[in-house]
């Protein structure tokens, strides 16, 4: 079954890599809906979601935006505008599962998309800066798979090409094997542990709650 896919990222810096992506996607026999949450310079190629209706989305007018030459007001702006395409999408039936591709301010930017979406559903940020301070659990959805790029992204080579290969694989397996719906046969307890305790009583109680 054809599933839909959406990608986020910046197609004035990451265009390149972002087209090689949707297109190995779609090789995989799934629909890909690319979002294009950049505001540099033009996009290497159109995107069903525009920057300006990503801008707009956040009510906001993207030449405006620019014009203030603040980046990280810019940022925050266009991932709410993303945030709220993509539950659109979600909620008509259209997203399947997210990817999201970028350096530190496109990482920024796609984790917060992702936050804005479901539990559990697939989510997928592949970074330049995984693992640094900028994926804090504070900012970081529960539920969301990290893949680092091993090399900066400008432009594809074998290395980027391989990552990205990885990515699409990854994103589509995951999206192929997820269950929107799933009837709870027994309610779903949570424990905390910590350290030794928790090899005292938790063998103990398990048996007991399930």
């Amino acid at each position: 079954m054809t599933k839909t896919i959406v990608i986020v990222g910046t197609l004035d810096t990451k265009g390149e890599e972002v087209r090689y992506l949707k297109e190995l996607i779609e090789k995989r026999g799934h629909k890909a809906i690319v979002i294009d949450t950049g505001i540099l310079g033009a996009a290497l190629f159109p995107a069903e979601v525009t920057r300006e209706q990503v801008a707009g989305a956040a009510g906001a007018n993207l030449k405006e935006m620019i014009a203030l030459g603040d980046e990280s007001k810019a940022i925050a702006a266009m991932a709410e505008g993303a945030s709220k395409i993509a539950q659109e999408l979600y909620s008509r039936g259209r997203l399947d599962g997210i990817i999201a591709l970028g350096g530190s301010m496109g990482t920024s930017l796609g984790i917060t998309v992702m936050k804005a979406l479901p539990l559990l559903m697939p989510k997928l940020m592949v970074s330049t800066v995984a693992f640094l301070p900028i994926l804090s659990p504070r900012v970081v959805s529960k539920d969301l798979t990290v893949m680092p790029t091993v090399a900066d992204i400008w432009g594809l080579n074998r290395i980027t090409e391989r990552v990205l290969e990885n990515a699409a694989a990854a994103i589509v397996g995951m999206v192929e094997s997820y269950e929107e719906k799933r009837v709870p046969q027994k309610p779903l307890v949570g424990v905390t542990t910590l350290g030794s305790a928790a090899c005292r009583y938790v063998p103990w109680i398990k048996p007991l709650l399930e």
